[in-house]
């Protein structure tokens, strides 16, 4: 694209002008207008839909804390895809708000208090990255600090499509209680047959 060009409102030029009689421009490639500097990446304003599926996305980080399974379903597409990257699963993780929620209840039903360390939360286009931990705290008397990074990718309609957590999955595999390794071993899949 051409750098920007203006056109001053004009009698010849009325068919350029904007309504407001102000001058009609083109944006150069790079953002800026004739006779201005572009303006860096991160003096720009984020856009509606950042702010929306930011706010989706700490919505349904509300449900989930609170195992308010019914709305955690309602969060994903029909097609929504959870994997949480440390396990490297098999069959490619979760698919679909059922086996989502199924495999989300198998390690956290057990637990008897899931709360959540909110850290921040970034977004850009439709992708939404959170740095967060959770505290497990289990009956037994075991208590995690487990720390994530969730990404989320958000289709038009608001829904989310995919989410992948990025966690120290060692963390929690070496400090959880041995009965509920075995509880998880039997997977989420066993669970629905």
């Amino acid at each position: 694209m051409s750098p920007a060009r203006c056109w001053p409102s004009t009698a010849a030029s009325r068919a350029r002008t904007s309504n407001s009689g102000s001058p009609t421009c083109e944006l150069s490639h790079n953002g800026g207008r004739l006779g201005h500097p572009p303006r860096p990446i991160y003096a720009r304003v984020m856009g509606d839909v950042q702010e929306r599926n930011k706010a989706i996305a700490a919505r349904y980080w509300e449900a989930l804390y609170s195992h308010d399974w019914e709305a955690v379903a309602s969060f994903f597409s029909p097609t929504a895809n959870y994997v949480d990257k440390g396990l490297g699963e098999s069959l490619g993780g979760a698919h679909g708000p059922d086996e989502i929620v199924a495999r989300l209840r198998l390690g956290l039903d057990p637990v008897e208090a899931h709360n959540h360390v909110e850290g921040m939360m970034i977004a850009e286009g439709d992708i939404v990255v959170t740095e967060h931990e959770e505290e497990w705290v289990f009956h037994t008397g075991e208590r995690i600090l487990h720390p994530f990074a969730s990404v989320m990718v958000f289709a038009p309609d608001g829904k989310i499509e995919r989410w992948w957590d990025y966690s120290n999955l060692g963390n929690l595999l070496e400090n959880a209680p041995a009965w509920w390794l075995e509880h998880i071993a039997q997977g989420y899949r066993s669970a629905e047959k």
